[in-house]
């Protein structure tokens, strides 16, 4: 009872400094908040839940069901009944609504997003839905972050999180080698990324490739063809070449 009359009266002091009031209400628990150098608080009032700034201003109505935060508490999962949504906490924006389950609720990259059996990808840094949901499944390297797989029927597409850049090129196959190469097969051809920058690094065709500490090496009409890392341009053929 000693806390419901501490809340009680701390909204009283809140509808006083509002330019926005709000009655007086009491809740059942109260928890602090900040962003930044924003402060607010998170309450519940039976099953339901919602947020209030400091000033009494609400941000998000006491009405959902459940409430989940999302990565470092900028952007909140939000459920009422059936309907669920990403709200931003800075401003009580909805950002992204109808969709049938998020996952990656705590991952510090992109947030897959679930619809009608079908995947997508959105972004923590620009609020907004990156790459469309029509995906039949999104799979993350845990080689390296930057990069998410995205899969379509047979063919693999790539998504680079740090440029935000989907290959729209159609792949057959794709190797990851460590943390810093990727070699995707379409056809005939090779295509070799840098990982870390998310750029392609050069594409050719080739029947096979090694990769070796400094060099990528390609067999192209019966010969190898080695190139330097540092310097993808300047290439070097030999007819047979052995692994160590």
């Amino acid at each position: 009872m000693k806390t419901l009359s501490i809340i009680f009266l701390l909204f009283i002091s809140f509808s006083l400094f509002s330019q926005t009031t709000i009655s007086a209400v009491e809740v059942d628990t109260i928890k602090k908040r900040s962003i930044g150098n924003k402060t607010y608080f998170e309450i519940r009032k039976g099953n339901k839940f919602g947020f209030v700034y400091d000033n009494g201003k609400t941000l998000v109505p006491v009405e959902y069901n459940i409430i989940k935060k999302v990565y470092r508490y900028k952007y909140l999962y939000a459920q009422k009944g059936k309907s669920k949504q990403i709200i931003n906490l800075l401003n009580g924006e909805k950002v992204l609504s109808d969709f049938d389950e998020l996952i990656d609720l705590y991952d510090s990259g992109p947030l897959k997003i679930f619809k009608d059996g079908k995947f997508g990808l959105f972004s923590l840094d620009s609020g907004k839905l990156i790459v469309p949901i029509k995906y039949d499944f999104i799979e993350k390297n845990y080689h390296s972050s930057n990069i998410r797989i995205l899969h379509k029927g047979k063919s693999i597409f790539l998504y680079f999180t740090k440029t935000n850049y989907t290959v729209e090129q159609k792949f057959d196959s794709i190797d990851i080698y460590g943390s810093s190469t990727l070699v995707c097969t379409s056809g005939k051809e090779k295509f070799f990324f840098n990982t870390y920058k998310g750029e392609l690094i050069f594409k050719t065709e080739a029947s096979d490739y090694k990769l070796g500490n400094g060099y990528y090496a390609f067999l192209k009409n019966d010969k190898w063809k080695i190139i330097p890392s540092a310097n993808p341009t300047n290439a070097v053929s030999y007819t047979h070449l052995r692994a160590h």
